[in-house]
């Protein structure tokens, strides 16, 4: 045989090993997936506004463009109509499909996210989707691209299951479908990257960055090959003519973060009362389309996302009461809308509102100082970024959204002024953004950085130990000697009345009172006699960040655990020093993570 065959031999069957190895390494995998992902938002995007824009065209005769002027042709019932019927559409879908709970959006990503490893139920985020389509369509006052993140990270999160990837992976794959159908909403792929990492992900590190990158290209090139590539408003040439504009700009970052405050609190205020409204829950989306309709009779512009009517702002369209009325009315409209059980997004509405207000600010500081030459259509881009930063709490995102909208980025200085003043601002006021919120109120707590979300993930179940031993309460002492000589040293019984219901715990030590005095009748003295009590008991679907506040106040180094706080039925013990084992792990997890790997997995 010839002496070079071996050695060519042994050259290709390294090779093979190594082409193998890169076929079946994760980041290989997850590069494939980021350019399904990609594509799969892409399409998502596009089909959720071709089957919006279809019930749109069904309930008023026009696709979202011409709206406002078709409306002028309706007569009143053939405007009321389509949101009250639809809206009982929704509330049966309401009740039946999705839990007595309105359809999903972005603050549901960010909870599956945070708290649930990125999984997100399939069955849900599918009927949700279908009732965000038909609320667009009907003409609730809501924006698409939410409901449009929560599909696609419904699907994403399915394809990853089922993927075969580490979980670790689950966020930076939940992150390329949030990114991909950013992109392709708004054709802007920077702002999908971003969005994704800034509020979805939580780092910027190499191992996810690339894979969202990939993922927010396909989904643009998916809706330009449909669309082509122009940006979503076509501006007029607008610049900052002098820096004496720079207070104005400052001011109406001011203005546009006490709109945005007035914004969340209008919203909320509106869904606690009608919430209040002695009605079945199904009927009030009719409801609800029924005042959005009748608002519609007098000002159209409020209905559905509302595109046309922002555009006309940009292009200094619109008069100055005009503008005033309508950001008054379209967050009434939204808030009524989303108030009522109509699904959807707050985004696109945000956008309206902020161009509204600036568009107004613009007009009234070219009227107080008519030789800086002031643009009204430069104040409502402004207003725009500033407004819609403020309420969804990722200014960075959308001032990129806002730069990929227009095309032009002569305007920095300004888009950035507002939305950072906008976005400290209700910071202060409020506290958190409008998805943040939301959460909150369902008692969904997201602070504290990414290991105590990754402890909230966790439950008490899966980190207590079994009992050492259970013993009945009324058990005599000198049964109750013999029973804890077999426990290990420093460990406790669990003492249990009827029902296997919870007393106390009990340990050698406690006995040394008692054990040896002869005046002590052993038949009348009871296990339950000696007991050591606690103040507070763990459930066992308490999360580990909860146990850790619990002992941190209660002072006690080890807890009992119960399956429920009503029959408080004994389930285990949870030892302190196990609690900070699990915190340590959770450290190293997110410093991992940051790092861009998975890290050492949360340890039971």
């Amino acid at each position: 045989m010839h002496p070079i065959l071996p050695a060519t031999r042994t050259v290709f069957r390294d090779l093979g090993a190594r082409i193998d190895a890169f076929i079946r390494n994760e980041n290989t995998v997850l590069m494939v997936l980021a350019v399904a992902l990609g594509g799969l938002g892409g399409y998502c995007a596009l089909g959720f506004r071709a089957v919006a824009s279809l019930v749109l065209y069904l309930s008023f005769g026009s696709v979202s463009s011409g709206l406002v002027a078709r409306i002028a042709e309706l007569a009143w019932w053939q405007i009321l109509l389509p949101p009250a019927a639809i809206g009982l559409v929704i509330g049966a879908m309401n009740r039946t499909l999705l839990d007595g709970r309105r359809a999903q959006g972005v603050a549901n990503i960010i909870e599956c996210s945070t708290l649930h490893n990125a999984n997100m139920p399939l069955k849900r985020g599918l009927f949700s989707a279908v009732a965000s389509a038909l609320s667009i369509g009907a003409g609730a006052s809501v924006g698409r691209e939410g409901a449009v993140l929560n599909l696609t990270s419904t699907l994403s999160s399915w394809i990853g299951r089922h993927s075969g990837l580490a979980a670790h992976h689950m966020h930076t794959i939940l992150g390329c479908g949030v990114a991909a159908a950013l992109a392709a909403s708004f054709n802007a792929p920077i702002a999908g990257v971003f969005f994704a990492l800034e509020v979805v992900i939580g780092h910027y590190a190499l191992s996810a960055f690339a894979p969202v990158v990939i993922a927010s290209v396909i989904g643009t090139i998916i809706t330009r090959l449909h669309y082509g590539d122009f940006p979503a408003y076509v501006l007029p040439h607008y610049e900052i003519v002098t820096y004496w504009e720079f207070p104005a700009l400052v001011l109406l970052g001011l203005v546009a973060g006490l709109v945005a405050a007035g914004v969340m609190a209008t919203a909320f205020r509106t869904q606690d009362l009608i919430a209040a409204i002695r009605l079945p829950a199904w009927l009030k989306p009719a409801l609800g389309g029924l005042v959005v309709g009748a608002i519609a009779l007098r000002f159209p512009q409020v209905l559905s996302v509302g595109y046309e009517t922002t555009d006309l702002a940009l292009h200094e369209q619109l008069d100055l009461s005009l503008l005033l009325m309508l950001a008054v009315l379209k967050t009434a409209a939204v808030s009524i809308s989303l108030g009522s059980g109509f699904g959807g997004g707050i985004f696109s509405p945000t956008l309206f509102i902020g161009a509204m207000t600036g568009g107004a600010f613009g007009i009234i500081a070219g009227s107080l100082f008519p030789g800086l030459g002031i643009h009204p259509g430069l104040y409502a881009i402004v207003g725009m970024a500033a407004t819609s930063s403020a309420i969804i709490g990722a200014p960075i995102s959308t001032i990129l959204i806002v730069f990929e909208l227009l095309g032009d980025f002569k305007v920095t200085i300004g888009v950035m002024s507002g939305a950072a003043v906008s976005t400290l601002l209700v910071q202060q006021l409020v506290g958190d953004s409008y998805y943040i919120r939301q959460l909150r109120r369902r008692g969904v707590v997201l602070e504290g950085g990414r290991a105590l979300q990754i402890l909230r993930a966790h439950s008490v179940a899966e980190a207590m130990t079994a009992p050492h031993q259970v013993i009945a309460a009324t058990t005599k002492l000198t049964e109750l000697k013999l029973l804890l000589q077999c426990l290990p040293d420093g460990a406790e019984a669990m003492v249990v009345g009827p029902a296997n219901r919870l007393v106390g715990t009990i340990c050698r030590e406690d006995l040394k009172d008692v054990a040896f005095d002869p005046l002590v009748d052993e038949q009348a003295m009871e296990a339950q006699h000696l007991t050591h009590l606690y103040a507070c008991v763990l459930p066992m679907t308490a999360s580990l960040a909860q146990a850790l506040d619990i002992m941190r106040e209660s002072g006690e180094n080890r807890l009992p655990v119960v399956k429920d706080a009503e029959s408080l039925e004994v389930a285990g013990m949870l030892d302190h020093k196990i609690l900070l084992g699990a915190y340590n792990d959770a450290l190293l997890q997110a410093e991992a993570e940051a790092r861009g790997n998975g890290g050492k997995p949360l340890r039971p």
